[in-house]
């Protein structure tokens, strides 16, 4: 039987609806259910926040990361950017 790539894109995408039904299941992509767990401080001091980023994106990403992660983790957040001189 000679399998041909309709065949074989088929499958692909077959497989690829399989996976985001079970992401989906397992609660991955419920972007508004409530968080169960909220870390303490003990729970984050092996965390490191480290974001490396362009002088063009600096102000945006590193929006983000204050309003978000650190809240969290105020000491363990390092911002690094490169520029051309």
């Amino acid at each position: 039987m000679r399998i041909t790539k309709q065949t074989i894109y088929l499958i692909m995408a077959l497989l690829a609806i399989i996976l985001v039904y079970l992401l989906v299941d397992k609660g991955f992509g419920h972007h508004g259910s409530q968080i169960e767990y909220v870390p303490t401080t003990s729970d984050l001091d092996g965390l490191v926040i480290a974001v490396k980023t362009t002088l063009k994106f600096h102000e945006s990403r590193i929006r983000d990361i204050i309003d978000t992660w650190f809240q969290l983790a105020p000491n363990n957040a390092r911002f690094f950017f490169f520029t051309y001189n």
